[in-house]
């Protein structure tokens, strides 16, 4: 028996979201296994939008790709001759949630002081978006700065949930100038955060 049956991936769920189910076998203690071509999705779903490990007795379901609607079975092998089944249940469009494409970052813009500079400046700003429950990531070329300010101010970005971190090289007068920290959601919308290297 594997328990729950069936696990159920809805409209929040994300992708890499892992459930999980307890298998048991009455009068069995050996191991149990997946095997080969063990994910069978129906609905007309070619590409298996779930990942599945077993570890001891439990069975572990990742979701894959998104934006399908059917159910996956997975079959399990327990004592020799034997097997149970688990479905996996995709009941809604798994797409990740609709948004609008309007980015909010708090604070925008960021703002360095140029004047009395400290090497490792760094500031944070959270990103939202209406309509939007997704993470965030940062694009493949996030920065984009005017002149030559990218190499003399180091800005560097990095993005951890909804809160993007700017660090800096060492600042000073001669560096002025507004650079964009692009972020993008998982519909390919983007939204930019203002970097400004104001003389105050």
């Amino acid at each position: 028996m594997i328990s729950p049956d069936p696990i159920t991936f809805g409209l929040t769920s994300i992708l890499g979201e892992t459930q999980t189910a307890g298998i048991t076998q009455t009068g069995y203690s050996g191991p149990f296994t997946i095997p080969t071509n063990g994910v069978i999705c129906s609905n007309g779903v070619t590409n298996i939008p779930i990942t599945s490990t077993i570890s001891g007795s439990t069975l572990s379901v990742a979701l894959g790709l998104l934006g399908v609607t059917g159910s996956c079975t997975i079959t399990v092998d327990g004592a020799p001759g034997t097997y149970g089944t688990e479905v996996v249940d995709l009941s809604v469009p798994l797409g990740t949630p609709q948004s609008s494409g309007l980015f909010t970052f708090n604070p925008n813009p960021i703002t360095f002081n140029v004047l009395n500079g400290v090497a490792g400046n760094t500031a944070t700003s959270t990103v939202s978006e209406s309509n939007y429950t997704g993470a965030f990531m940062l694009t493949s070329d996030p920065i984009s700065c005017p002149f030559n300010l990218v190499p003399l101010t180091k800005i560097s970005a990095s993005l951890t949930g909804d809160t993007v971190t700017v660090t800096t090289g060492l600042l000073n007068a001669n560096l002025l100038g507004s650079c964009t920290v692009t972020v993008e959601d998982a519909n390919g919308n983007t939204g930019a955060l203002t970097v400004d290297f104001q003389l105050l």
